[in-house]
């Protein structure tokens, strides 16, 4: 029998393409949706990280962005002092 013949048998291309899509629905995991303070505004973003006075976020297309905590609902304020983030990011 040959590697071919077995039934777990699979093209590097084609590990390289599931790796890729595990990636993908990992950062979709983490993504949540964000809202500010007054709830006008709505996104959906990865944490990256927070200080004591802004939030930075991943949009989901690419771009970064440092929003001040003030302007985030309780909700999102409140996902981040718990930790929430450190947990989302694993």
């Amino acid at each position: 029998m040959t590697l071919r013949e077995c039934w777990f048998y699979a093209p590097r291309v084609e590990a390289e393409q599931d790796q890729e899509q595990e990636k993908q629905v990992a950062d979709q995991a983490r993504t949540r949706t964000w809202t500010s303070a007054d709830g006008e505004f709505i996104a959906q973003a990865r944490f990256v990280k927070s200080d004591l006075t802004t939030v930075t976020l991943e949009k989901m297309d690419g771009t970064v962005v440092n929003v001040p905590l003030e302007e985030l609902c309780e909700e999102d304020k409140t996902f981040i002092e718990k930790g929430g983030a450190k947990a989302s990011a694993r």
